[in-house]
């Protein structure tokens, strides 16, 4: 379960404490769903790439924002699944200026 975040001409992505650029981080999703049905607790933590993640790599420290979200209520299609976490995840990287897809 992850997401592509690259950069864009608005947003950078700069690794932390540094002056490096990079174009992209794979962000993987955790995720709960929660008893009533209609919650999703969404924590995104930041990797060099995919294959860095899968070779056990650690989290990769950049300016985009990490940690948890919270979704309160699910239209009434949505299901507390993995797609619909990725879907939120993209929405919230978007948002914030990024150009975000599902990987």
């Amino acid at each position: 379960m992850g997401v592509l975040i690259n950069k864009t001409e608005e947003k950078s992505i700069l690794i932390k404490g540094t002056e490096i650029e990079v174009p992209s981080v794979y962000g993987r999703l955790t995720f709960v769903a929660r008893e009533d049905g209609q919650t999703l607790e969404v924590v995104v933590t930041t990797y060099a790439s995919k294959d860095a993640y899968k070779g056990g790599s650690s989290p990769l420290t950049t300016d985009v924002p990490t940690g948890s979200f919270k979704v309160e209520e699910l239209a009434p299609e949505e299901t507390q699944g993995v797609e619909t976490a990725h879907k939120y995840a993209i929405q919230v990287y978007n948002d914030l200026g990024y150009d975000t897809t599902e990987l």
